[in-house]
């Protein structure tokens, strides 16, 4: 019986499970009947400005307030050979200004602005590139390594392989979550651009990341068993886990004025809200379908939500946490979301359904980007 290689296993759960702001599921899923166009909902009060046809396989995005351009992580394909990009954006148009190519494929991303530094997760590879905007230059840290092949009848363990990754205000502390069969979260001091350290005990598919660093918390989400894990970064150990209140959670927005960790989740029509002062669930917020991606928009007090399979944007009121509005997407289906400071643009990478192909997986279609604007702005 052939052996899959650790990358075809890898490619294969993230395709067919959401654990990244991911892949799109296989091209014969169907969506939900209970979409936004089944529901009776108000417009989202956000319209599409700009829409591009980019390229393939593009995951996570972010602003750059001084350089006023948008940066999106594309892992550049799963044929063999296909190298891994970095694109720079006019934020209006969307027009190409930059690109670079990559030692490995990205799919997450984070942003230092000061330093004009991207740091870019290689989920097939388990390593970290940093790149200076600047110069060009990369560098790559190796995360894991692939688990030795397992005994006869055993089944050999997923990753850790990295999703998302956080960085701390300072600029000095990277965290990433990683994804596999055992979680761990791996801490990075980008000084040094060394691993800081390991942390275990996650159970299987940590997730989402968010960071309360006036209180020295990360919050995990763990997609297998349905919990937030607390983490204090002062001594980078597990303190606390919380129930989600839904079925395999995703990402996590943090509104630290409110104290509410909003959770989206991949097998749940709900966003739920914990308190973050007392662990528990304060509200479920019912969307119609499945959520992936949070951008909070804490001055105008509201909450972006991707919803892939739906293919729909939804907007959340933090305030009285209750779902707004809607606006359908049909061209993909939405993915990773970025919010302009002012909250007066957010832009979207929206995936194109993909199959499996002999050992790879392909799109027929290039994935989107787009700008969208609040209607009266």
């Amino acid at each position: 019986m052939p052996i899959s290689t650790p990358r075809a296993l890898v490619l294969g759960a993230f395709v067919a499970l959401p654990l990244w702001t991911l892949p799109a599921a296989a091209a014969d899923q169907t969506t939900s009947p209970d979409t936004a166009e089944s529901r009776t909902m108000p417009t989202a009060g956000w319209q599409v400005r700009t829409d591009r046809a980019l390229g393939h396989a593009l995951y996570e995005l972010a602003y750059s307030p001084s350089m006023n351009a948008v940066f999106v992580a594309s892992a550049g394909g799963f044929d063999e050979g296909a190298r891994g990009m970095v694109y720079q954006l006019d934020p209006t148009t969307l027009d190409i200004q930059k690109r670079w190519a990559l030692p490995g494929k990205a799919f997450g991303l984070v942003l230092d602005d000061a330093s004009r530094t991207l740091y870019l997760g290689d989920t097939l590879d388990q390593s970290l590139i940093r790149l200076n905007l600047d110069t060009g230059d990369t560098d790559t840290l190796q995360l894991a390594r692939p688990a030795p092949e397992p005994a006869e009848g055993e089944e050999k363990p997923f990753g850790p392989n990295p999703r998302q990754l956080v960085l701390s205000p300072d600029g000095q502390t990277l965290y990433i979550s990683g994804v596999g069969t055992d979680s761990v979260l791996w801490v990075v001091d980008t000084q040094r651009f060394s691993l800081e350290k390991t942390v275990t005990g996650f159970g299987e598919w940590a997730t989402g990341l968010a960071l309360d660093a006036e209180n020295d918390r990360l919050f995990v989400s763990t997609y297998k068993d349905n919990a937030v894990r607390v983490v204090d970064t002062a001594h980078n150990t597990i303190v606390d886990q919380w129930p989600t209140g839904g079925r395999s959670p995703l990402n996590l927005a943090f509104d630290k004025a409110a104290h509410h960790l909003f959770v989206t989740h991949a097998k749940s029509d709900a966003v739920t809200v914990l308190d973050t002062t007392t662990g528990k669930q304060i509200a479920s917020i019912d969307l119609g379908g499945d959520s992936l991606a949070a951008a909070l928009d804490g001055p105008a007090h509201r909450l972006l939500v991707s919803q892939r399979d739906a293919k729909t944007l939804s907007i959340i009121d933090t305030d009285d946490l209750t779902l707004t509005g809607q606006l359908p997407l049909e061209a993909a289906m939405p993915n990773s979301l970025a919010l302009s400071p002012n909250g007066q643009h957010a832009w979207l990478t929206l995936k194109q359904p993909i199959k499996k192909v002999g050992e790879t997986y392909k799109a027929e279609k290039p994935d989107h980007v787009m700008t969208l604007t609040p209607s009266n702005g």
